[in-house]
């Protein structure tokens, strides 16, 4: 990430974080909302600024209060005493923020050098601009190899995990541009990269999550876990060390549609109900403050994720949507029907049942077609058997079939062939 783009990237984020709603409840919410609006919007603007970012050497702090002293019109446009008492609260708290949390960890001689080679390696220090981020996914990805290891191998050793390195892209400026289709195309979006070395073992998995300072804000903020856990759990833990991995297809139903629906689960453990929790890793302030908001703000970014009605959508859109509803029916099958014994607890009883299921499947590398036929098949046979009696002859081949241990060609051949037999019977 070039440096120029990174500051005022960091410029936006700083705004986003510090003028999140509602920020002083006391005073007129619809007020201090529209102020910090038209402060987000002048914030981060290239116009008259750009040797200020270019400039060698130069701390975010300082470009945060040459861009507070070149906003002052907006505090001169305010009539009311009280809205500019405001606007200077809100100077106040992004100069605090800056000066206490970003470049304060670079004295000692390892600030930014406008060398992109040397100053990305800097962002994962946890004092620096970026911060906030870097934390949410350092204390997610070490949740979801917590949930791996306690809930994907309950019968088994734990498996040697692929290594996960993180990354950001800036893509875009902070103004101007073509506009994007939606809230979130283009503002906010991530891959998974992977780079295997079968030879001796080894696995890495390169997660990158891209910004476009143009429309980033405090939402986009707030879906930032969502889509940190997307590409963990359907992703960067995927398949075996040892053995080269290949990307899935774009509009493949199991690795985008049903683990998609596995990982908001999994997200809804971790952040919003928080009954997964290692101590490697301190949870970050900004997971445990805004939980219920992240929560809503992901299934927000999940609903438009699955929308086919916009011009230039509906494919691979509807075949995610087949692996979501299959994962459902699995889930909804598990819970209700192999966990019931723990009447308080099924519902958490059928998410480890899930995630176990969801990670053999991963772990077995189908192919595009394997995995498609796997999670509608999976989705059908559950789909038939939720209808049936607790304990009955058909729910425990189900659950039997779901957790075979057949190589995966013979294990397909049976699950067709088991739900061949539901239909006629």
């Amino acid at each position: 990430m070039p440096l120029p783009q990174l500051k005022r990237l960091v410029l936006r984020l700083i705004a986003v974080e510090e003028l999140r709603p509602p920020l002083l409840p006391r005073l007129d919410p619809d007020r201090a909302a529209k102020i910090a609006d038209q402060i987000r919007a002048e914030f981060v603007d290239e116009t008259g600024n750009e040797r200020g970012f270019e400039a060698a050497g130069t701390s975010v702090e300082a470009l945060v209060e040459a861009q507070l002293e070149r906003i002052a019109n907006v505090r001169k446009l305010m009539r009311d005493k009280t809205d500019r008492a405001l606007f200077r609260r809100f100077a106040k708290l992004l100069t605090e923020r800056s000066k206490k949390s970003l470049c304060s960890g670079c004295t000692h001689g390892d600030a930014c050098k406008d060398d992109p080679a040397h100053d990305d390696s800097l962002l994962d220090h946890p004092g620096l601009c970026i911060g906030t981020i870097n934390k949410c996914f350092k204390f997610i990805c070490a949740q979801v190899a917590v949930i791996h290891e306690q809930w994907a191998f309950q019968e088994s050793p734990a498996q040697e995990w692929p290594q996960i390195r993180f990354s950001r892209e800036f893509v875009g400026g902070p103004a101007g541009g073509s506009p994007v289709a939606s809230r979130y195309r283009g503002a906010l979006s991530a891959e998974t990269v992977f780079d295997d070395q079968p030879a001796p073992g080894q696995a890495l998995s390169k997660v990158t999550v891209r910004f476009d300072g143009r429309h980033f804000d405090w939402n986009c903020l707030l879906a930032v876990p969502w889509v940190i856990t997307h590409e963990l759990v359907c992703h960067a833990f995927q398949g075996r060390v040892g053995a080269t991995r290949m990307s899935c297809e774009s509009d493949c139903p199991f690795f985008e549609g049903w683990m998609d629906e596995v990982a908001a689960l999994v997200l809804d453990a971790i952040v919003v109900r928080g009954i997964v929790q290692t101590g490697k890793v301190e949870q970050p302030d900004f997971l445990i403050q805004n939980s219920s908001l992240i929560g809503k703000e992901s299934q927000d970014f999940r609903d438009w994720r699955y929308r086919t009605h916009e011009p230039k959508r509906g494919f691979p859109e509807k075949k995610w949507d087949q692996g979501r509803n299959a994962a459902t029916w699995a889930f909804d099958f598990l819970r209700r029907k192999i966990a019931p014994q723990h009447p308080a607890l099924n519902y958490d009883e059928g998410l480890k049942l899930l995630v176990r299921l969801s990670v053999s499947i991963q772990r077995r590398d189908p192919d595009k077609y394997d995995a498609e036929a796997i999670a509608l098949t999976l989705g059908s046979l559950a789909a038939f058997a939720v209808v049936r009696p607790s304990g009955s002859k058909q729910v425990e081949q189900v659950r039997s079939l779901m957790f075979s241990t057949l190589e995966t060609r013979a294990w397909l051949a049976a699950l067709v062939a088991a739900e061949t037999r539901l239909q006629d019977s």
